[in-house]
């Protein structure tokens, strides 16, 4: 790719407490939130994010939480 092509690197991580803690990185050609979608799929539980619309399309299996819960819009 072209060194002014847009990318991006999605990162999730298990909470830093438990006992084996998990860092995953997803590499994505878009910011779509049908990536997130995919990225999710399957998730049930809390979801720390930040305010990005396309958490959205998480629909209620996730609970999102984040910076004055900006995600839960």
């Amino acid at each position: 790719k072209a060194a002014t092509s847009r990318s991006y690197m999605w990162v999730a991580r298990t909470p830093i407490k438990q006992p084996n803690p998990i860092v995953y990185y997803a590499y994505g050609a878009t910011r779509s939130g049908v990536f997130v979608q995919s990225l999710y799929e399957g998730y049930l539980g809390v979801l720390q994010c930040d305010g990005y619309s396309g958490y959205n399309l998480l629909g209620n299996s996730v609970h999102r939480t984040g910076l004055l819960d900006s995600c839960s819009a």
